[in-house]
Protein backbone atom coordinates (compact mmCIF):
# COMPACT_ATOMS: atom_id res chain seq x y z
CA UNK A 1 0.00 0.00 0.00
CA UNK A 2 3.01 2.47 0.57
CA UNK A 3 4.58 1.82 -2.32
CA UNK A 4 1.03 2.70 -4.72
CA UNK A 5 0.91 5.96 -2.36
CA UNK A 6 4.67 6.93 -2.84
CA UNK A 7 4.87 5.80 -6.32
CA UNK A 8 2.45 8.74 -7.37
CA UNK A 9 4.47 11.28 -6.23
CA UNK A 10 7.57 9.48 -8.41
CA UNK A 11 4.95 9.45 -11.73
CA UNK A 12 2.94 12.32 -11.30
CA UNK A 13 1.85 12.64 -14.90
CA UNK A 14 -0.09 9.58 -14.69
CA UNK A 15 -2.78 12.03 -12.79
CA UNK A 16 -2.57 14.65 -14.97
CA UNK A 17 -6.57 16.06 -15.56
CA UNK A 18 -7.85 15.76 -18.66
CA UNK A 19 -9.13 19.18 -20.16
CA UNK A 20 -11.08 20.13 -23.17
CA UNK A 21 -9.81 23.49 -25.18
CA UNK A 22 -11.77 25.85 -26.50
CA UNK A 23 -12.14 29.40 -28.69
CA UNK A 24 -14.52 31.64 -28.79
CA UNK A 25 -14.78 35.06 -30.94
CA UNK A 26 -17.13 37.45 -29.48
CA UNK A 27 -20.04 38.55 -31.86
CA UNK A 28 -19.28 42.26 -30.54
CA UNK A 29 -16.09 43.18 -30.85
CA UNK A 30 -14.56 40.21 -32.58
CA UNK A 31 -12.04 39.13 -30.09
CA UNK A 32 -11.03 36.02 -29.47
CA UNK A 33 -10.96 34.57 -25.84
CA UNK A 34 -9.76 31.16 -24.68
CA UNK A 35 -11.30 28.47 -22.17
CA UNK A 36 -10.77 25.30 -21.04
CA UNK A 37 -13.63 22.37 -19.65
CA UNK A 38 -12.00 19.71 -16.81
CA UNK A 39 -13.92 16.88 -18.38
CA UNK A 40 -13.80 15.47 -14.45
CA UNK A 41 -15.03 18.27 -12.66
CA UNK A 42 -16.55 20.53 -14.62
CA UNK A 43 -19.38 17.82 -16.55
CA UNK A 44 -22.92 17.67 -15.14
CA UNK A 45 -24.50 14.26 -15.89
CA UNK A 46 -28.01 14.11 -17.61
CA UNK A 47 -30.92 12.50 -16.34
CA UNK A 48 -31.97 11.90 -20.07
CA UNK A 49 -30.17 11.93 -23.08
CA UNK A 50 -29.73 15.49 -24.70
CA UNK A 51 -28.70 16.35 -28.44
CA UNK A 52 -26.74 13.72 -30.42
CA UNK A 53 -27.20 11.51 -27.62
CA UNK A 54 -25.32 13.15 -25.08
CA UNK A 55 -24.89 11.99 -21.58
CA UNK A 56 -22.71 14.63 -20.16
CA UNK A 57 -23.00 18.97 -19.89
CA UNK A 58 -21.09 21.94 -19.89
CA UNK A 59 -21.72 25.51 -19.31
CA UNK A 60 -19.47 28.32 -19.24
CA UNK A 61 -20.39 32.00 -19.68
CA UNK A 62 -17.03 34.24 -21.04
CA UNK A 63 -15.87 37.77 -20.56
CA UNK A 64 -12.98 39.18 -22.56
CA UNK A 65 -10.28 40.90 -21.38
CA UNK A 66 -11.81 44.48 -21.46
CA UNK A 67 -13.07 45.97 -24.82
CA UNK A 68 -16.43 45.34 -24.39
CA UNK A 69 -17.66 43.00 -21.67
CA UNK A 70 -20.24 41.07 -23.58
CA UNK A 71 -21.12 38.01 -21.94
CA UNK A 72 -20.47 34.93 -24.28
CA UNK A 73 -22.53 31.44 -22.98
CA UNK A 74 -21.47 28.23 -23.50
CA UNK A 75 -23.09 25.25 -23.04
CA UNK A 76 -21.19 21.46 -24.51
CA UNK A 77 -22.51 18.19 -24.68
CA UNK A 78 -20.00 15.13 -24.88
CA UNK A 79 -21.32 11.86 -25.19
CA UNK A 80 -20.05 9.28 -22.47
CA UNK A 81 -16.54 8.63 -23.66
CA UNK A 82 -16.65 12.78 -23.08
CA UNK A 83 -16.43 13.81 -26.55
CA UNK A 84 -17.84 16.48 -27.84
CA UNK A 85 -21.10 15.39 -29.58
CA UNK A 86 -22.95 18.95 -29.84
CA UNK A 87 -21.96 22.64 -28.91
CA UNK A 88 -24.93 25.87 -28.68
CA UNK A 89 -23.43 29.74 -27.87
CA UNK A 90 -24.98 32.45 -27.80
CA UNK A 91 -22.80 36.05 -28.09
CA UNK A 92 -20.53 34.61 -30.10
CA UNK A 93 -18.91 31.76 -32.12
CA UNK A 94 -16.92 28.37 -31.47
CA UNK A 95 -13.65 29.08 -33.86
CA UNK A 96 -11.44 25.96 -32.37
CA UNK A 97 -12.33 23.39 -29.83
CA UNK A 98 -10.63 19.50 -28.54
Amino acid sequence: MLRKIFSAFRNPAQYKTPFYPIEVRCNRCGETISARVNLHHDLSLLDEPGPGKSAYLSRKTLVGSGRCFQRIEVTLYFNGDRRLVHHEISGGELISHG
